[in-house]
């Protein structure tokens, strides 16, 4: 009886709601066939996108194969906001390059001096703006480096 009752109360709510709509011009049809559209299309986008996403390299990943008889090459850019990435591990023998792309001049890399082990391959010196600079990690470690002009913008690099 309560259930007949829900029904009739709903099914009355929808003819209502249904005959409000219409007096004030809205169609629902139009808006659900609409929103089927939309949806669609953006499942079309996020495919998509996902099948971009999937052809480019990850961040924090070298951009050759470990099978590669070239070595394996990994980009750090310095911009207005700090190290990107900065944290990162790569195997030994990638080559790593440090690319400033601030508009502000240059930046010191070195290693930060508080590490108890040196590792002079992270001490490339002062790399001007657009400019790069490369080196070869040859040690393994975790290493945090530096940008010396402005100590609190670090980064490290785990060489495996």
């Amino acid at each position: 009886m309560i259930k007949l009752a829900l029904v009739v109360l709903i099914n009355t709510l929808i003819v209502v709601f249904s005959a409000i709509g219409s007096y004030y011009g809205y169609n629902w049809r139009q808006a659900l066939e609409t929103k089927a559209t939309l949806s669609s299309r953006l499942s079309q986008l996020n495919n998509s996108l996902n099948r971009i996403i999937a052809t480019y390299p990850k961040p924090d990943q070298p951009t050759a194969s470990l099978n590669s008889s070239r070595p394996l090459h990994f980009l750090i850019s310095y911009t207005n906001f700090g190290f990107m990435p900065n944290i990162a591990s790569v195997p030994v023998g990638t080559v790593v390059e440090i690319k400033n792309l601030t508009n502000e001049g240059g930046m010191g890399f070195y290693q930060d001096p508080s590490q108890s082990i040196a590792n002079n391959e992270l001490n490339l010196g002062v790399i001007e703006m657009n400019q790069e600079k490369s080196m070869t990690l040859t040690k393994k470690g975790t290493w945090i480096y530096l940008n010396s002009w402005e100590t609190t913008d670090k980064g490290q690099i785990t060489v495996q």
